[in-house]
């Protein structure tokens, strides 16, 4: 039982360790185009491909730190159902607009296309840190049982 709880939460953290990343990229893309990185520090945009390594080193702190609190795996499957409810509330704004858009060139609504894939890109974070927070509630659920079972 003990294994079945290393390994549950070994992915737990993973699938988290993905969503930050998949954060710290949006994060780090944004804060690029917006304060115009380029242009000041010469920075070439594949500095946002290295937010994703944020992730994997960041999970490392968290999982020794925190593994064993049982509000960050709340917070992280509230996290996980708040933005997958912001994923599809801009799913399904970027459709409709989408259908009542006239056309005006061939770019035209182009716009309502990235919204849409931004909703996507929402949810799969979203899903993975909802699983991984409930993953990690399972291993904690798993690990009392063994306890209790064993009489420690």
């Amino acid at each position: 039982m003990q294994i079945l709880t290393r390994i549950i939460r070994w992915l737990s953290s993973g699938l988290i360790a993905l969503a930050v990343s998949g954060v710290a990229f949006a994060g780090v893309g944004i804060v690029y185009e917006r304060f115009a990185l380029q242009q000041r520090l010469g920075v070439d945009d594949d500095i946002c491909w290295l937010a994703l390594l944020i992730g994997p080193v960041l999970i490392v702190v968290i999982h020794r730190a925190v593994h064993e609190k049982v509000w960050a795996a709340v917070a992280t499957l509230a996290a996980g159902l708040v933005l997958a409810g912001f994923g599809v509330f801009q799913f399904m704004w970027a459709r409709e607009a989408k259908a009542s858009h006239v056309p005006s060139g061939p770019f035209s609504g182009i716009e309502h296309d990235f919204g849409v894939l931004l909703g996507l890109f929402m949810m799969l974070v979203a899903a993975l840190a909802a699983l991984g927070g409930l993953l990690a509630l399972v291993a904690r659920y798993l690990n009392s049982t063994a306890r209790r079972i064993r009489g420690v």
